[in-house]
């Protein structure tokens, strides 16, 4: 006999319904924070700023949903130990999937490249011990814990009533959108997706949690690494010997990475999900919060393309102010 997948059933006290639509408003509320609060605070401290918006103005209101749509909360959000079998079969999963979707990004970024686009300025990456400790608290832990609690313990279980797999596809949907980037779009939805089936597999919200932030956990080192021993590819043929060695890591990685995901089905007692799925979408995804979120997501696109493109270069040939 499998264990339930869904939410523990619990007689309804609750002042909200846990719906899709109300899931997507909870969303829409942390992306319009993010916008205004959250920028604001990063640009007067960007570490300080990154730990308040995310730990009290996107985990507070997460919170304050899940105690509202649930008599139950720890319940409904999969507050539940994680067991130990599990966590060699996430870090393997973490790290190949890591080294698989950094591959594509690249991809991505190059072809942009090509046709003139130049990337924007990232976070500068960590240049000294403390600074990479601090980045290890603000960009891996902290996201790792608050937008588990909002994406996994809030959003994936409003719709699981829906189906399984409908509920996956949405909560990562809305993942995706909420960091606001073309470039990163089709990795954070992979990710979400990979997050919500550890979820569901282990019964456990920390799953998510520790996939969640060894994931952040192996960008902050990459960045780290990368800045401190930059490779020299001026050796004639080692730019084709690099790209064989990309190739060959991202398809032992993506072997990894679907071995990781029949190891962690094995392990589990939940079954498979897509035999069981109930159409792709839950019924109401299209609300007028999400449609609300899909409109500020393809603003901050074209944004991010023409700003990368170069379309607001002509701002930096007018006059100054006298």
């Amino acid at each position: 006999m499998s264990l339930p997948t869904g939410p523990l059933l619990q007689p309804r006290t609750t002042a909200i319904k846990p719906s899709v639509q109300n899931a997507s408003i909870l969303v829409l509320v942390l992306i319009v924070i993010m916008f205004t609060v959250g920028t604001v605070l990063q640009a007067l401290h960007f570490e300080a700023g990154s730990i308040i918006t995310e730990a009290l103005f996107f985990l507070l209101p997460a919170l304050i949903y899940l105690k509202m749509a649930s008599p139950n909360p720890a319940a409904f959000a999969r507050f539940k130990p994680l067991q130990l079998k599990y966590i060699p079969t996430i870090i393997m999963l973490a790290v190949s999937t890591w080294l698989v979707l950094i591959f594509f990004e690249a991809i991505l970024l190059s072809n942009l490249m090509e046709l003139g686009y130049e990337p924007l300025e990232e976070i500068p990456p960590p240049e000294t011990l403390g600074q990479l400790l601090l980045y290890i608290l603000v960009i891996a832990v902290t996201p790792g814990v608050c937008e588990e609690v909002i994406f996994r313990g809030a959003v994936l279980p409003s719709a699981e009533q829906h189906g399984m797999v409908p509920a996956l596809l949405f909560s990562s949907l809305l993942f995706g959108m909420m960091h606001m980037s073309l470039l990163s779009f089709f990795s954070t939805f992979v990710l979400g997706l990979m997050f919500g089936l550890v979820v569901i597999k282990t019964g456990s919200i920390y799953g998510g949690m520790l996939f969640h932030t060894l994931n952040n956990l192996i960008a902050v080192f990459s960045m780290y690494y990368s800045n401190r021993f930059e490779m020299d590819t001026q050796i004639a043929g080692s730019e084709d010997a690099v790209a064989l060695a990309w190739l060959a890591i991202t398809g032992l990685s993506f072997a990894a990475m679907i071995g990781g995901l029949f190891l962690l089905q094995r392990q589990s007692r939940v079954n498979p999900l897509l035999p069981s799925r109930r159409g792709f979408l839950p019924r109401g995804w299209i609300n007028w919060a999400s449609v609300l979120i899909a409109i500020i997501f393809i603003g901050a696109v074209a944004f991010e393309l023409l700003l990368g493109f170069g379309f607001f270069d002509f701002l930096e040939t007018l006059p100054a102010p006298q």
